[in-house]
């Protein structure tokens, strides 16, 4: 127990240590330091993983992963137990207590958001469990993938033996119950570890710098005149008059005076420079990282903002149906694996006395990219009380208007609709009438 409470320390503000002053990560993050073979890509012997570095200050990166991060929390988590084969919800329960307050120093949200962004970003997200003297989880932290690994012996007696915390260094053994492994799917080279959704894109990443880094370069080192000035007759001007007249000009025809008149006593050629500086576009360079990128993570392009991705977007597909797709293709996906790995390890620790009969899922009713438009709301709701489906008071609880009395316990009935008997069918004649024929003409 003194040694968890140890490790806890290592995170306390003001102590010195953690990322900022541990061993920094020197390569790529979602290539784990364990595999080191797959630093290098098929086809090149650059080690395109050590130019990125740790892959944090990329620009084609950070964006539609700060758009996970910030989005995946507006989801809530929640507890439900199976009570007569239905899942019914527990709205107070001590696990979803503990990830709304994981530690006194930041609460669910900043988890959440650490915990995605390495979970899409590298495949392995990691909480330390923090126990009181009863050996109840109280605590949960969030451990950086660059200081945590599992560790397991190597007969392979034992699929994982426990996790090696090492901040500034130092290695510290953590026991397996007590850290949170979640793992974006398994990695076929090590599946101990979860596989990195940009594993694979780090050529592209660094391909986005270096163009980054040509632009920048090219606007800060190519000089640029405004415009040339120079004698008609030939002859060569003093070095005082040339001064005198580049002041000259400075200061009557420049700033707010711009656009005012020159008169030159000697005929005088004034040309004016123009440049074209599209040979130096690199902006299709930049688009194929960002669509990849985004496609990784199953995000469209135009949601993050990329511009690759609004110039590409199809006719009739609304910015609305497009984070639709990013919630049903990327953040839904993601949060269902995460939910079942965190129940997988934390229920069975205390929080449940039954935690075969409970589960942990993500609350999407109120995420705004997934309610319904409030006119295709009342228009479905309109349809199904013109159908009959459903009375007028449930039309008008569903629309959030008040039910005035028992006058609204009504079914709605089509005129132009002919309800049929058990057995007809339609389009055959009605059954003639109890006790009676049907008439015949003779």
């Amino acid at each position: 127990m003194s040694a968890l409470r140890d490790l806890v320390r290592w995170f306390m503000p003001g102590n010195g240590h953690g990322r900022a002053a541990g061993v920094k990560a020197d390569t790529f993050t979602p290539i784990h330091a364990s595999q080191p073979l797959a630093v290098l890509l098929p086809g090149t012997k650059l080690n395109y993983a050590r130019e990125v570095g740790d892959g944090l200050g990329s620009s084609v990166v950070a964006p539609p992963l700060n758009w996970i991060a910030r989005n995946f929390p507006q989801a809530p988590p929640l507890v439900e137990r199976l009570r007569k084969d239905e899942w019914s919800p527990v709205r107070e329960h001590p696990l979803t207590d503990l990830l709304a307050a994981p530690n006194p120093f930041y609460g669910g949200r900043e988890l959440w958001m650490a915990t995605v962004f390495e979970f899409a970003f590298g495949g392995n997200a990691y909480w330390l469990k923090i126990r009181n003297a009863a050996g109840e989880v109280v605590q949960l932290w969030w451990v950086p993938s660059t200081m945590m690994a599992p560790r397991w012996p190597q007969d392979g007696s034992v699929f994982i033996g426990g996790y090696d915390y090492t901040p500034a260094g130092r290695r510290l053994p953590v026991a397996v119950d007590d850290v949170v492994h979640l793992r974006h799917g398994l990695d076929p080279r090590n599946h101990r570890l979860g596989l990195a959704p940009l594993g694979a894109l780090v050529r592209e990443i660094f391909t986005d710098d270096q163009a980054a880094n040509f632009t920048s370069v090219i606007l800060k080192n190519l000089g640029i005149l405004g415009i040339v000035i120079s004698p008609k007759e030939r002859g060569v001007a003093s070095k005082e008059d040339l001064e005198a007249t580049k002041r000259y000009l400075m200061e009557n025809f420049t700033g707010d005076k711009r656009g005012e008149p020159l008169a030159l006593g000697q005929p005088t050629d004034v040309q004016l420079l123009q440049y074209n500086l599209q040979g130096f576009d690199v902006s299709p360079l930049r688009d194929v990282a960002e669509e990849r990128v985004c496609a990784a993570l199953g995000i469209p392009a135009a949601v993050v903002g990329f511009g690759t991705g609004l110039q590409t977007t199809k006719v009739g597909v609304t910015m609305r149906e497009m984070r639709r797709m990013a919630w049903t293709d990327a953040i839904i996906p993601m949060q269902e694996s995460i939910a079942a790995q965190v129940a997988r390890q934390l229920l069975a620790d205390g929080f449940e006395s039954r935690p075969e009969r409970a589960r942990l899922r993500f609350d999407l009713s109120a995420v705004p990219a997934l309610m319904e438009d409030t006119n295709e709301k009342h228009a479905r709701v309109r349809a199904d009380y013109l159908a009959g489906m459903i009375k007028r008071s449930q039309a008008k609880r569903e629309l959030g208007y008040p039910v005035e009395d028992a006058t609204d316990e009504i079914y709605a009935q089509p005129m132009n609709v002919m309800l049929l008997k058990p057995g007809e069918m339609p389009g055959q004649p009605a059954a003639p009438p109890p006790g009676g024929s049907e008439e015949t003409e003779p």
